[in-house]
């Protein structure tokens, strides 16, 4: 029971290198508060583009927004409560099970409006939905984030495709903070690097999806 706990804990706080090209993907052209990008590009708030979600906004009657978690260059991203307490829109590895059941809060993904339907869509749904089907008996299944549910939203600047994702962690940057000198054990450090091979390897042999755009945060 504890190697499950940790393997669990390990997946949420440390597989975000992983999974954050599927949830944040590029970064866009944004406005420079200083040394660092802070905020999305507010021009992009225009028919097409971003929906100006709203803390306390409701999404899809069930998804009520609490705080932004961050930005791409064809979403934001948001931190919302879940009205009910288990998922029920699709099936969860056994291991992961008692988590769905516990877990109120998720992640959503609200794409510009332009994403599909457009020009060029991006077709993230579809690749998500593959990821999430293509062979759930594969050791590195756990370690890739899935899909958990996906809805249309309306507003000002179109209709918006919105992905539902569970929360995630802090990544292995700010992990190395908790330790000494910023570095993290290396036996932690193996466990991390196996996990992420481990998820990888479903990505290219069982889904045959390549993994690009990894960035040192």
């Amino acid at each position: 029971m504890w190697r499950l706990s940790y393997l669990m804990f390990l997946t949420l706080t440390t597989m975000r290198t992983l999974a954050q090209r599927l949830l944040l993907s590029a970064r866009p052209p944004a406005k420079k508060l200083g040394p660092q990008t802070l905020e999305e590009d507010p021009s992009q708030y225009r028919p097409g583009g971003y929906h100006p979600v709203r803390v306390g906004e409701m999404f899809a009657d069930r998804y009520q927004v609490i705080r932004k978690l961050g930005f791409g260059q064809y979403s934001t991203v948001w931190l919302a409560h879940d009205a009910r307490s288990v998922f029920h829109i699709y099936d969860v590895p056994p291991s992961l099970t008692l988590l769905a059941s516990l877990n109120q809060h998720v992640a959503i993904k609200v794409l510009t409006a332009a994403s599909y339907g457009g020009e060029n869509p991006v077709y993230e749904l579809e690749i998500l939905q593959h990821i999430r089907k293509a062979n759930p008996s594969h050791v590195g299944y756990n370690y890739v984030i899935h899909l958990r549910d996906h809805f249309l939203h309306k507003g000002p600047n179109g209709k918006h495709l919105c992905l539902v994702f569970p929360v995630m962690g802090e990544s292995v940057s700010d992990l190395r903070c908790r330790f000494p000198n910023r570095r993290i054990p290396p036996a932690l450090t193996k466990q991390i690097a196996q996990q992420v091979l481990l998820g990888l390897d479903y990505l290219h042999r069982s889904c045959g999806v390549i993994h690009t755009g990894v960035w040192a945060p």
